[in-house]
């Protein structure tokens, strides 16, 4: 499913920076069918490979992230201006989705409290921050919807942390997914380019990572 989600991030990712450039670039300001699909097949390709890799262990997440940068490289190598577009639209998608698939493997109820947490974040972010006139109603919001998971597993004490442990991991998503959402807003051709599967992912962008290390250190 991780694996899934991130090459249709990839591939919408590469696929809007295609048409933007055909755009720009035709004299009747409309992209070509088919404009870009080859290097946007390659960016879901890369994406996808960073998940399924992270099923294997943090070091085969990590050889895959590594193989990916460097076909990008490649690619730009060859005298294709498409390389930075395959980095842009694979990397990002791919750490997203990986955090999930890493974090399961810490423990299972540390990975559904990073989705659940995660989930209501965006939805709460979505809520106050779509009309809002502000930039920072959408994260207050999405802060709430974090803190509300937070309470109730901590409350629980739900295994493998305790009651603290699991607020540290609640507070670091609620600072943290804002993050993710600006650098994915930042690697895309425009701010409101169609990419609902990076979307999807874009809160785990730095939120994931940060709560797999700290995860980790807090069960070791």
């Amino acid at each position: 499913l991780c694996s899934f989600v991130a090459a249709a991030g990839g591939y919408q990712m590469a696929r809007s920076w295609a048409i933007a450039r055909a755009e720009a670039g035709s004299d009747d300001g409309v992209a070509p069918i088919g404009a870009g699909r080859i290097p946007a097949l390659l960016a879901g390709l890369l994406a996808a490979s960073v998940p399924l890799a992270a099923g294997y262990g943090t070091g085969m997440a990590g050889a895959s992230l590594i193989v990916a940068a460097t076909v990008a490289g490649l690619v730009s190598l060859a005298g294709r201006a498409t390389g930075a577009t395959v980095a842009l639209a694979s990397l990002p998608a791919g750490i997203a989705a990986s955090s999930i698939v890493l974090a399961l493997q810490v423990d299972l109820w540390v990975a559904t409290f990073l989705v659940l947490a995660v989930s209501l974040y965006d939805a709460g972010s979505f809520l106050l921050g779509a009309d809002a006139a502000g930039r920072w109603e959408g994260p207050l919001g999405g802060a709430v919807g974090v803190f509300a998971v937070t309470f109730t597993v901590a409350t629980i004490q739900v295994p493998p942390l305790d009651r603290a442990e699991w607020w540290i991991l609640g507070v670091l998503i609620a600072v943290t997914a804002m993050f993710g959402q600006w650098a994915a807003t930042w690697c895309m051709a425009a701010p409101t380019a169609s990419v609902p599967a990076l979307r999807r992912l874009d809160a785990y962008l730095v939120a994931g990572p940060v709560v797999v290390g700290a995860a980790w250190l807090l069960t070791a």
